[in-house]
Parts: C-alpha cells; structure tokens; sequence
C-alpha cells in the first residue's frame, strides 16, 4: 500500500495522500453544488476523520485502514453528477479510479465500492437505515451518521433540511425522530463513545414534539 497513506493516518495530513485521492477532495471542493450544505467537503473530511480514527481505534489493519480512509474520501463523490442514487455513481467512480491506479487487488477494489453503496438509506418500516454489508462499512456507516450521536446533532440536521429545501415542521422533525430511533452503531468505538449522546439528542427530539402545536 501506498506510503502515504500511512503517514495521512497517523498525521491525518493531506498533503501527503496519493494524487488521487488529493484529486477527488479538490473536485468535491470545487465542483459540488453550493446548494449541498450538509454534503460538502466539510461532511467528506469530517467522515474521513471519524473512519480512520474509528478504524484505529478498533485496532484494524494497517491495509484495512488505507480502504476505510479510501471509501471514506469518495463516499459522496457521486453527488458531483446526481443526487438520487450517488452512492451508486460513487461505487462505479472509484472503481474506475482505483482499476487506473494499478495498485488494488479486484478484492480491495470491491470492498471499497461495497462500503460507499452501503451509505445509501434504505427503507425500514416507517423510516430509513443503513444496512452493513461488510465489516468495514461499519466505520463508514458510523462516521457519516456520527452527528446523531455528538453535539453538534442539531447544527447538522438544520442543514439537512436546508440542503432539501424542506420548511420547518413538526413532521419533518418526527421522520428525523424516526430516524435516530432506528439508528444502531455498527463498531464498538462507535457505540462507546456516541451511543450516550444519541440518546440524549432523541430525548430532546421526542420533548420538543410534545410541546409543538
């Protein structure tokens, strides 16, 4: 594996990815929609923080850590041509990006689709979750949701309904209710350290809805 990436996941220093990884954070940078105001580079960089950190933290493998920071990069990279669907588009992106790369096994480019696809939400009853398919999709399915379980849980939520252009109602706070009930963490650092704070950020949801009129 690259020595690069090794040195970013300790240093979590960029300068010192692959080009192509440089590549993809200057495309989301620059080219996403300004009207994405919760999936921007900010999201992207704040996944890649939280993955490999929790990756780490769960005593990974060096090699399994380069995926998790990998797919963690391109996870919403398929917002730069659609927004229904792009965990697809992103899955197919760093397919070919990799393949180019000649550097990963069919193997390795495998799993780094399969954790992007499994970002996507996908029904469950009267809501939405995310569904690991893979050992290494709990890093990144924990990372990109890790809000529901910090402080900053309503910061992000506000920006949500913006990005969908969605005005302030009570059932738009129940569906978010819905889901951060539903919602289970899939590592241990994870359910360790977010787990708490989830609980206190639903309380908050559920008392505010008894008093909206």
């Amino acid at each position: 594996m690259n020595e690069g990436l090794s040195h970013a996941l300790v240093k979590d220093d960029e300068e010192r990815y692959p080009m192509f990884l440089q590549n993809v954070l200057v495309r989301l940078e620059n080219e996403l929609d300004p009207a994405l105001y919760y999936h921007n580079i900010l999201h992207t960089r704040d996944v890649i923080k939280e993955a490999t950190r929790l990756a780490r933290e769960d005593k990974c493998s060096v090699r399994d850590q380069h995926l998790v920071l990998i797919a963690a990069a391109f996870h919403d990279v398929g917002f730069l041509t659609t927004r229904k669907g792009h965990e697809e588009e992103g899955a197919l992106y760093v397919i070919q990006c990799l393949e180019a790369e000649g550097c990963f096994s069919a193997e390795e480019i495998l799993l780094v689709a399969q954790m992007i696809r499994d970002t996507c939400l996908v029904p469950r009853g009267q809501t939405m979750i995310q569904v690991c398919r893979s050992p290494l999709s709990a890093y990144i399915l924990d990372a990109d949701l890790a809000n529901f379980g910090r402080s900053d849980f309503r910061e992000k939520t506000e920006l949500v309904r913006r990005e969908l252009s969605l005005p302030v109602t009570k059932a738009f706070y129940e569906g978010v209710t819905r889901l951060v009930a539903a919602h289970q963490w899939q590592s241990r650092p994870a359910r360790e350290q977010w787990a708490k704070e989830q609980e206190n950020n639903l309380a908050a949801l559920h008392a505010e809805l008894a008093i909206w009129k």
